[in-house]
């Protein structure tokens, strides 16, 4: 969840402008008129466990005029107003900025201590938005970058930037490697990490970047992350130590504003008349509502369902030319500890009924519970949230709507098993027995069983010394064969107490249908091994799992929560 409060606009951009299928054949050709529609609502509560606040976001997708790549927006010149239907405006408009994911383009308003009015029918968003666009694109000729973090290499990117006239100015820029590290084992078939940024004394705008060995062959890698001056990926090791990099980037750039008039609702969206159409956040009205707690009548565990955000979305789809409505429900689920929620429910997909304000019933909600994680938010309690999705908006004029029904969902108890020993090194294995499958010695010393007892293999990977001291280590288990879901791994001292001076570097889960095996690791960073020679691990895992009944009944408006 965003710690604060942001009102977000994501843009879909269209454009009458003809003749733009190709790139324009000189400077001279006005670059097109922008046109923004406003494509989504998105109501989320900031840290709901501890009495958040609500923040509203207006969104869209980014889309790129033809012939033309929209390379970023100038943040500072934005000028926009937003209301509600009651005519309740925002005080402030704060930033504006440029965000490239995935080779779209979003804007962000922020707007402090703002939210619509409870009963709000829509939000109006007006305005203009000045952009940087541009017509062609280079490649640099390729350089040799040597796989090493902090390693870089200079470039000059020809015409990359703007001069204060408008002019084609070029720009000295550095290459640098941020990221070049070993993948955990979720990164399948990768072995390594690798981001590249690149650093100017201008703005300019990365349109891609191309790897090579240096002999000029493709190299095998799947694209992770997109920024607009930076790229990562994941990939094999390159034994070399070296790769071939040329940067694809945009030129000739060219300043344009675009107009947005547009109105989001809970039933949709819609063009104004002129167009096509924050931090802090606010208490939604009215005093802050509990989260229901109930006992179940089997279990005799106390859980509860509170609504935490709503998405109303209108996907654009290019092939089919058609958009797809529908509305998210985000709701958090919580039960006493030390209480867990387990991995899935016996229910995989379930729904639950919703209505607007007119008194129409919509398509029910679907949850689909197949893949469940708890998570620690509060004290006491622990947390799980999942998502519900209805295929269509509400009633015109709706002023709220109302989710109600019952979730099943599986809750299992937190049980430890013996601390087992393994020498801190690259690759050291142990067979154990499988925790709650069958019995073990105090002291960490596993009872002799039966041969064909079930056991598991337990395992250190990626054990790593730190340049600052400390190390990297992976901790694995594998069980095959055998029910178990494990919640996470815990490091030891010799006294059993839990390590002070580490961290929880990501954790990953896998599955194999085939031959039933299940797989569990977690990434650490310990800050002293100091005399340590031997790492002391605990596994926490889930046991007597019962499905439980979490009724949930929330009503929601552009305000946030209502009573």
């Amino acid at each position: 969840m965003m710690k604060n409060s942001t009102l977000l606009l994501l843009l879909f951009v269209v454009t009458g402008f003809s003749g733009l299928c190709s790139p324009p054949a000189d400077e001279d050709v006005s670059p097109p008129e922008i046109l923004l529609e406003v494509k989504g609502l998105e109501l989320q509560k900031d840290n709901p466990d501890e009495g958040g606040e609500w923040n509203i976001c207006v969104k869209g997708m980014g889309i790129r005029v033809p012939g033309w790549n929209i390379d970023w927006c100038e943040e500072e010149e934005a000028c926009m107003t937003v209301s509600d239907s009651t005519g309740r405006k925002a005080p402030k408009v704060q930033f504006v900025s440029w965000v490239f994911v995935q080779q779209e383009n979003r804007v962000r308003v922020f707007l402090p201590e703002w939210m619509p009015s409870a009963r709000s029918q829509w939000v109006a968003v007006k305005g203009e938005v000045p952009f940087v666009v541009s017509c062609r694109e280079a490649v640099t000729p390729p350089v040799v970058v040597k796989l090493a973090e902090g390693a870089s290499v200079p470039l000059v990117l020809k015409e990359a930037a703007m001069g204060k006239d408008g002019s084609p100015v070029d720009v000295n820029a550095t290459l640098v490697v941020t990221k070049y590290k070993d993948v955990g084992p979720a990164g399948g078939e990768y072995k390594k990490v690798l981001e590249l940024a690149m650093r100017t004394e201008f703005p300019v705008s990365l349109r891609n970047i191309e790897l090579k060995t240096t002999d000029g062959m493709p190299v095998k890698h799947s694209e992770w992350t997109w920024g607009r001056l930076s790229r990562s990926w994941g990939m094999e090791k390159v034994e070399e130590g070296k790769l071939q990099v040329s940067v694809r980037y945009s030129q000739g750039l060219r300043k344009c504003r675009a107009v947005i008039d547009g109105k989001a609702s809970l039933a949709g969206f819609s063009m104004g008349k002129n167009g096509w159409g924050a931090h802090g956040g606010r208490k939604a009205d009215g005093a802050p509502l509990p989260v229901r707690m109930k006992a179940d009548e089997k279990t005799g565990l106390c859980v509860g369902a509170e609504l935490i955000g709503l998405s109303i979305e209108n996907e654009s789809r290019e092939k089919e030319e058609t958009d797809s409505p529908q509305m998210l429900f985000d709701v958090e689920l919580s039960v006493n500890r030390t209480a867990v929620f387990g991995s899935s429910a016996d229910m995989k997909k379930q729904s639950l009924p919703v209505t607007d304000s007119t008194g129409r019933t919509l398509s029910p909600a679907m949850f689909n519970l197949t893949s469940l994680t708890s998570e620690y938010w509060k004290e006491g309690l622990t947390i799980l949230r999942c998502r519900g999705k209805v295929a269509e908006f509400a009633s015109p004029g709706a002023e709220w709507l109302r989710i109600q029904g019952t979730l099943h969902v599986p809750v299992a108890t937190m049980q430890e098993s013996p601390v087992y020993e393994l020498p801190l090194l690259n690759g050291a294995k142990r067979q154990i027995p499988i925790p709650g499958a069958t019995s073990a010695g105090g002291d960490g010393v596993d009872v002799l069983v039966a041969e064909d007892a079930p056991s598991c293999q337990l395992s250190l990977e990626n054990v790593k010394e730190q340049e600052h001291g400390g190390v990297r280590v992976t901790v694995a288990v594998e069980v095959e064969g055998v029910p178990f879901d494990l919640e996470c791994f815990e490091l030891v001292d010799g006294n059993d107490v839990p390590l002070k001076n580490i961290e929880s570097a990501g954790t990953g889960h896998s599955f194999s249908p085939e031959d039933q095996k299940s797989s569990w690791y977690q990434n650490f960073k310990i800050g002293s091994i100091d005399g340590m020679e031997k790492l002391r691990v605990r596994l926490k895992y889930k046991a007597n799992m019962e499905t439980v009944d979490v009724p949930v009944d929330c009503k929601i408006g552009l305000g946030g929560l209502l009573p």
